[in-house]
């Protein structure tokens, strides 16, 4: 099979999966602390979800020390499917515009930072740990911004590790 065709392959089962997958972020308070509890759901089994809330709360927590990734402050194993709890960034996730809220635009000036900083993010994703993670699911709605708006990324629950790096 050709690099391509696996390539297509590969990219074919992820959207097969991100339409079957979907997660439930509620909105709420810790300790006076903003916060996002994020619950899987889906048409996948239990099994499946399970193991991509795992995925998930596993790559968000190597990737804690990076200022463009959103916190795990927790997680819940009591439900079958695990629930995590994340900080709150300010403003949201990105909309399909790259902007925030309904119809929200962001200068350019800001979008070209936001843009450096993802990339950023991105290259600690392939080079920082001792296998690359590729991400396999960034979108405007897997990115928050802050308050600030520095970039955080999150949805971490379609991201591989490549055994191979080179």
């Amino acid at each position: 099979m050709s690099h391509a065709h696996k390539c297509l392959t590969t990219c074919h089962q992820i959207v097969a999966i991100r339409l079957l997958l979907e997660n439930r972020q509620l909105q709420g308070c810790l300790d006076d602390r903003p916060i996002i509890v994020k619950k899987f759901i889906g048409l996948v089994g239990e099994d499946e979800l399970r193991s991509l809330a795992i995925r998930d709360m596993v790559i968000t927590t190597q990737m804690s020390k990076h200022k463009n990734v959103l916190k795990l402050l927790g997680y819940c194993l009591e439900f079958p499917i695990p629930v995590l709890v994340l900080e709150k960034a300010k403003n949201g996730a990105l909309n399909d515009q790259g902007g925030f809220g309904a119809n929200e635009y962001l200068p350019w000036k800001i979008r070209v930072q936001v843009a450096k900083e993802l990339a950023n993010g991105h290259t600690y994703l392939h080079t920082a740990l001792s296998r690359p993670i590729i991400h396999r699911d960034i979108r405007p709605n897997s990115v928050f911004l802050d308050h600030d708006f520095v970039p955080k990324f999150s949805n971490f629950s379609l991201t591989i590790t490549n055994h191979n790096p080179s």
